[in-house]
């Protein structure tokens, strides 16, 4: 039996520890009974050691793509994934190892596929700086992401300032996201904020 995009974003919330006690008791018992699941949570779980890293972060993001996640909690989890899968070749094996700005940026920048409260404008403007992303226009998307107040906008707008190697303004940002407990970037502004220490 195949698994569905639901079950593996569950699974990510699993190997990452963002499920409570019930679930994770739940989805134990299922990983101990379930052959496909099982497979796809030790598939996973080597990606989080640093394996087959470009393959399932592309597998994630056709996840995102489909849109069939319509829970916003759930969509932030979807966002997280795609960063802790990218970045885990350059940065959970070895916390120790020190990577330039542009480094942490490609290891960490994926376009965000969710829908958040935010009003037209802002929407629009913040879809435009991540289409500058995309094109790698860093300089304009910072630009525009500096006056943008998009729920995620703090985020795309250290990860564009560290590519440029802006370390301090890009720490500036990241300290703030870093101690934000509201923020589904809390704990990757935290690993990135070890990284350029």
């Amino acid at each position: 039996m195949e698994i569905t995009e639901e079950e593996k974003l569950e699974l990510i919330e699993f190997i990452i520890n963002l499920t409570d006690q019930e679930k994770h008791e739940e989805i134990s018992q299922r990983i101990a009974s379930d052959n496909a699941y099982r497979t796809e949570y030790e598939l996973l779980k080597r990606i989080h050691l640093g394996f087959q890293v470009y393959d399932v972060s592309r597998k994630l993001q056709e996840i995102h793509t489909k849109g069939k996640v319509q829970n916003l909690w759930t969509q932030y989890i979807a966002v997280a994934a795609s960063m802790f899968i990218v970045a885990g070749l350059f940065l959970w094996q070895n916390d120790t190892y020190k990577i330039d700005g542009v480094q942490i940026y490609q290891a960490y920048y994926s376009s965000p596929q969710v829908f958040v409260n935010a009003s037209a404008d802002i929407e629009k403007e913040f879809n435009h700086a991540i289409e500058l992303l995309d094109q790698q226009q860093y300089r304009d998307a910072i630009i525009t992401l500096r006056t943008n107040n998009h729920p995620f906008a703090s985020w795309y707008l250290a990860l564009a300032l560290l590519h440029e190697n802006r370390v301090e303004e890009a720490t500036i940002y990241l300290t703030k996201l870093s101690n934000n407990i509201d923020s589904p970037f809390q704990t990757e502004a935290k690993k990135i904020l070890a990284q350029i220490e």
